[in-house]
């Protein structure tokens, strides 16, 4: 199929060795000016670049920043292009914890013409302590990369969506392509949280989305929801790590605690100091990392399952 756009990201908040250029997937990264230009020309021209977007940013990238390139096909917009770069930077998150977020981002079509040039901003991602700084990722680091991205592609089908459909009454055109409620999966549901908890630097609402998150994949009803999910959270983990069931079960039901006071307007209690809530906050960054990880690898068919076998296989854990 055809190449039809091409995107140029700016990327901040990663530190590579120096000089370093890395293709993986559709992707390519690198902090080298050379390898950036001789990877764009054939896909763009950069006097064009400089045409339609100007100097100041045709000169961010002459200085040599770290940029991430991918080509997309006909049939995306802007939007769908930085969500790609969106589940990229999720797949970093699963390697470790970070802050690597997109600053200028550039989409270059190649299609139809109802798709025009875009340039703008994505939402700055936050670590767990709701800090920005830097880390380094390896080329190895890139390596586990594209296994985390290809298990996923090989484990879960393409969401097929009627772009026909009518809103209100009007088309949608090309660029206003929406993914319906109904056509999410409780994986898709729940990862959409934790996109939602790194875009959060106060902490409070950080740790509610990342219990939405854990809430979404391991509730089948509303009953003692919150000890039901810390239990099953803490026996899930239990399983692939040595920490012990009672301290992830007190962590969640702790986060628990941070939610509802933050979600009611409730003072949080003397305690939960802001050094405090760095410390869970990181401790249930792990938590969830740990859990995704174990679930796209090892249980996604579970996970994508009814309630009443996901109600099973919980029993099962119950009893190991």
């Amino acid at each position: 199929m055809e190449i039809s756009h091409f995107c140029i990201v700016e990327i901040k908040g990663m530190e590579l060795d120096k000089d370093t250029s890395i293709p993986f997937e559709n992707y390519f990264i690198t902090n080298k000016v050379k390898s950036l230009l001789e990877q764009t020309i054939p896909f763009f021209n950069p006097n064009e670049f400089l045409k339609i977007f100007g100097a100041g940013d045709f000169n961010k990238i002459a200085d040599g920043n770290i940029f991430l390139l991918f080509s997309l096909f006909k049939n995306f917009n802007q939007n769908q292009a930085q969500n790609h770069v969106l589940g990229m930077l999720t797949h970093l998150w699963r390697i470790k914890d970070n802050s690597v977020h997109s600053g200028q981002f550039f989409f270059i079509p190649r299609g139809p013409e109802e798709v025009g040039y875009y340039r703008g901003t994505m939402p700055i991602i936050y670590n767990s302590t709701g800090s920005v700084n830097k880390t380094y990722f390896s080329n190895d680091d890139f390596k586990s990369l594209v296994t985390y991205i290809k298990e996923l592609q090989s484990r879960t089908s393409t969401i097929k969506v009627d772009y026909s459909k009518d809103m209100e009454g009007g088309e949608l055109g090309l660029w206003q392509k929406v993914i319906h409620y109904e056509d999410l999966g409780r994986l898709e549901r729940g990862m959409s949280f934790i996109t939602n908890a790194r875009s959060e630097s106060l902490l409070p609402l950080k740790i509610t989305n990342y219990i939405a998150f854990l809430e979404c994949l391991f509730s089948t009803s509303t009953d003692r929801i919150s000890h039901t999910v810390s239990d099953r959270v803490s026996k899930f983990v239990s399983k692939y790590n040595s920490t012990d069931q009672n301290t992830s079960y007190r962590l969640v039901k702790d986060c628990y605690d941070v939610r509802s006071k933050y979600i009611h307007g409730t003072e949080l209690v003397r305690n939960k100091t802001s050094a405090e809530l760095k410390i869970i906050s990181v401790k249930l960054d792990e938590v969830c990392r740990l859990v995704i990880n174990n679930i796209l690898t090892k249980n996604l068919t579970i996970f994508n399952d009814n309630n009443t076998n996901l109600d099973l296989y919980f029993s099962s854990l119950q009893g190991s």
